[in-house]
């Protein structure tokens, strides 16, 4: 008997496999896999999830349940529609769908109460108190939210370019930046990446390691930007510290790509957070996302020992720890 986890997200599809006692037995990685984009995304999962079988020669049958977290879930039409979907491409599996920040909080401790703050392509606060109740901070999507993003910060940067270029900002050396990242001859063609930010907000996150880079090296446009960043963040971190009295008897996480892959910026995350609340205790993950997904599933079936299962799972997972973030 085994259970499948997927963590779905803007950059890539993270799937693993475990057996019914946690051991992980596959892992897997596919293409982007967002609502925005229409119903795609549920081919996307299947075919990733395919794939992960594959790897471990088990066919598809042999997966009795299957969780994903996926972005922008929150609302019941949403959710219901996403499980719709999912549970016709993954046909055979029980199908959970759950908001990707609650994964990542299984995936960060089992503590509770406890928050993590997530900042990759997009931006999330999430956290549950001691009965379990959630409360949810930003992640309103690249259009309306996500401060604190690469995303958003892709796009400050493409912003402040343009406005160097006007003559109504300093020059910076973001410009040559993003014409050698993007390919462009002129920044002006920078409009016609527009639509393509929207419906593609990876290709303007990919662009944010090179910001925070050139705000390490002392770029006082870039560092302005990612200084503001991270500012969001500590905003979201402090409603949930406050919100669920993390002060005083739980955990703050800092996870998802951006941060995990910067030292940096995390270091200017936690610097804020602590200058505002110096007594919260900022964790590591015990797991990256996908493994919360696979808790999920487990706990699907009947009679087991979660304590047991969590040990046994980091153990499988010990060997891949890159996309965590530690404070």
């Amino acid at each position: 008997m085994y259970v499948c986890g997927v963590d779905a997200g803007a950059t890539k599809t993270d799937c693993a496999i475990s057996s019914s006692q946690g051991a992980l037995v596959a892992r897997w990685s596919g293409g982007p896999a967002l609502m925005l984009a229409g119903d795609e995304f549920a081919a996307v999962i299947a075919g990733t999830v395919d794939r992960c079988c594959a790897s471990a020669s088990l066919p598809a049958s042999a997966i009795q349940v299957i969780a994903v977290g996926l972005a922008g879930v929150d609302t019941a039409d949403r959710h219901d529609h996403a499980t719709a979907v999912l549970s016709a491409a993954l046909s055979g599996s029980s199908v959970i769908v759950e908001n990707d920040a609650s994964v990542a909080l299984d995936a960060a401790t089992a503590t509770r109460p406890a928050a993590v703050v997530m900042a990759g392509t997009g931006s999330i606060g999430y956290g549950e108190d001691a009965g379990g109740r959630p409360l949810r901070v930003g992640g309103w999507g690249h259009v309306l939210g996500d401060e604190g993003s690469g995303h958003a910060i892709g796009v400050a940067a493409c912003a402040a370019v343009l406005k160097a270029f006007d003559g109504r900002a300093a020059d910076t050396m973001l410009t040559n930046e993003v014409r050698e990242h993007f390919s462009l001859k002129d920044v002006r063609e920078l409009l016609g990446l527009t639509e393509r930010f929207v419906l593609e907000p990876s290709a303007a996150a990919s662009f944010a390691p090179t910001v925070i880079r050139l705000a390490q090296d002392g770029d006082g446009t870039a560092k302005q930007i990612v200084e503001c960043a991270a500012n969001h963040l500590v905003d979201h971190a402090r409603r949930l510290i406050d919100a669920l009295q993390l002060e005083r008897h739980g955990l703050l996480m800092l996870g998802g790509g951006l941060l995990a892959n910067s030292e940096y910026y995390t270091e200017l995350v936690v610097a804020g957070i602590t200058a505002e609340r110096p007594s919260v205790t900022i964790g590591s993950f015990d797991l990256p996302p996908v493994g919360g997904a696979v808790l999920k599933a487990l706990r699907r079936l009947p009679e087991r020992d979660q304590g047991y299962l969590r040990a046994t799972l980091m153990r499988g997972f010990g060997a891949s720890r890159a996309d965590q973030a530690y404070a």
